[in-house]
């Protein structure tokens, strides 16, 4: 089969499965609505950010911009944007949870050019980049993607921050409670340079353990 057809199979596959999804899932109506809104405002804040290059993906700080508030737990941010350590606008967030233990829910993690969202269910968390399917977050911490059912990446628990691998192979570390500091610091770090592709399997990795980790 020629690559061309097939890419364009894939595509409606991809297509078909994105604008059923809803319907497919255990309380979908529930999840489109959280996404429909945190999407919504991602779309309205993502012009005010800055474009950074990849390799800094580094810079990013927890300080959050143009915070708004839960109700119930006031000191928690679920809208805004983080800073890098510069001051500059580099991510929105907007997280809405179906349960007080962060256990199910939707991240959705903006950035100038891209919009990731992560839909949490009780055994997995499925990831959609600008609306496509990428794949699904595994209980144990493994990124598996949908084209070709491979593992691309994992991440553990550490004593204060989560180990991102690739291949096997440690490539960052994110912190793992996340707060504003007088001092914008450094929540990500990226231990050495990485090629363009290994960056953004960073970046899908790294936004939604933030969504877990800001506090």
């Amino acid at each position: 089969m020629p690559i061309i057809i097939l890419g364009i199979l894939i595509y409606l596959g991809f297509t078909l499965y994105s604008k059923s999804y809803f319907s497919l899932q255990p309380e979908g109506t529930r999840y489109k609505s959280s996404v429909d809104k945190i999407t919504s405002y991602l779309k309205q804040t993502s012009p005010e950010l800055v474009q950074f290059d990849e390799e800094e993906l580094s810079l990013l700080s927890g300080n959050v911009a143009k915070m708004k508030k839960n109700l119930f737990f006031v000191s928690t941010p679920e809208e805004g944007i983080l800073t890098s350590i510069y001051h500059e606008p580099f991510v929105a967030f907007s997280r809405q949870w179906h349960h007080p233990g962060k256990k199910l829910g939707v991240i959705g993690i903006a950035t100038h050019s891209d919009t990731f969202l992560y839909i949490m269910k009780k055994d997995h968390t499925d990831v959609f980049i600008n609306d496509r399917p990428y794949g699904t977050f595994q209980p144990n911490g493994d990124l598996v993607a949908m084209k070709g059912k491979t593992t691309v990446g994992s991440y553990s628990a550490e004593e204060k921050s989560y180990l991102i691998k690739l291949e096997n192979v440690p490539v960052a570390e994110i912190k793992m409670d996340i707060t504003q500091q007088e001092l914008p610091l450094r929540i990500i770090d990226i231990f050495d340079p990485l090629d363009s592709n290994k960056y953004k399997q960073v970046e899908i990795l790294a936004f939604y353990l933030l969504g877990l980790s800001l506090h």
